[in-house]
C-alpha cells in the first residue's frame, strides 16, 4: 500500500492519519514503516514522530529502543530546527505521554532509576515558576507531577522520618504554590488532581493545609461536589484537628452531594 502511494499527492497529514490508524488497532510494526516511507519523502513531523516513539516502545524489540528512540528525536528536532536536547526538553511531557516515564527518563538523560522521580520533580517546578515568572498558565502534567511529591519520598504514600521539619514543610508549600498555579488554570476543578493534593498533604501531616485546600478551592456551601476523595480526607483531617466548624461544613456539602458520610466515622 504505501509502495502504491503516489509520492505527489502524499503531505504529512496523510502518513499521520495512516500511523493513527495502525496505533488505533495496535499494529505497531506498520507504524514504522509510515515513518521511514515518510522519511524517504520528506513528510516527518513532530506527530508522527511521537506516534512512531510510541510504537518502538510498544515492540517486541528486546535490545535498542533507545537507540531508535534517540534517532527519532534527532530527526524532529532538525526538522523544528532545534537542537536534540532542547526539543526533548520542550516536549517533554507529551513524549511522556507518548513513551512512558522510562524511556522519557532515558531521553532526558536522568539515567539514575534512584533519583529520576527527583530529577523529574525539579523539572517541573522549573516550568511551574518560569510560567508564573513570565505571566503563563502552567500545563496540567508538571502540576500534577509537583503535588504527587509525597510519593517521590515513600512508596507507600506514608512519610515518617524520610524528611526533616524544614524538608516537610518546603513540601507542603510547593503542592500550596502548584495548587495557586492549578486554579488559575481551571486544573483545580479537576478531581483527580484535588484528589492527589489531598492525599500527599496528609501523607506530608499537613492535616490543616488539606482542610484549607478543600474549604476554600473545591467545595461551596449548599452546592454539590464531585471531589469525594478530597472531601473525605479533609473530613479526616478535621477530625484530626478537631476543627469542628470545618468538619461539619465539608460533611454538609458531602452529603448533599450524594454521598454516605457514616460509614466514615463507624
Amino acid at each position: 500500500f504505501l509502495d502504491a502511494m503516489d509520492t505527489s499527492c502524499v503531505n504529512p497529514s496523510t502518513f499521520i492519519l495512516i500511523a493513527k490508524r495502525y496505533a488505533q488497532n495496535g499494529t505497531w510494526p506498520k507504524i514504522g514503516e509510515v515513518y521511514n516511507r515518510a522519511r524517504s519523502v520528506g513528510c516527518i513531523s513532530e506527530e508522527l514522530g511521537l506516534i512512531t516513539m510510541q510504537a518502538v516502545c510498544e515492540s517486541e524489540l528486546l535490545d535498542g529502543k533507545i537507540v531508535v528512540l534517540r534517532r527519532i528525536v534527532e530527526d524532529i528536532s532538525r526538522l523544528v530546527g532545534m537542537k536534540s536536547v532542547e526539543w526533548v526538553n520542550a516536549k517533554y511531557w507529551g513524549i511522556k505521554r507518548y513513551v512512558g516515564f522510562h524511556y522519557a527518563r532515558l531521553l532526558m538523560r536522568w539515567d539514575d532509576p534512584a533519583t529520576s522521580q527527583k530529577e523529574e520533580l525539579l523539572f517541573a517546578i522549573n516550568e511551574m515558576r518560569k510560567n508564573a515568572s513570565e505571566g503563563i498558565a502552567t500545563k496540567n502534567a508538571p502540576l500534577e507531577c509537583i503535588v504527587r511529591i509525597a510519593q517521590v519520598y515513600a512508596t507507600d504514600g506514608k512519610i515518617e522520618s524520610a524528611l526533616s521539619d524544614k524538608q516537610r514543610r518546603a513540601a507542603v508549600n510547593l503542592i500550596l504554590e502548584a495548587c495557586v498555579e492549578a486554579k488559575r488554570s481551571g486544573l483545580i476543578k479537576k478531581h483527580s488532581f484535588t484528589a492527589e493534593v489531598v492525599r500527599s498533604l496528609r501523607a506530608l501531616k499537613a492535616n490543616k493545609e488539606c482542610i484549607q485546600i478543600v474549604v476554600r478551592n473545591v467545595i461551596s456551601p449548599g452546592q454539590k461536589c464531585r471531589h469525594r476523595i478530597a472531601m473525605e480526607e479533609a473530613m479526616y483531617a478535621a477530625l484530626e484537628e478537631r476543627d469542628h466548624e470545618s468538619l461539619q461544613l465539608i460533611n454538609d456539602v458531602f452529603e448533599k452531594s450524594g454521598f454516605d458520610s457514616r460509614r466514615m466515622f463507624v
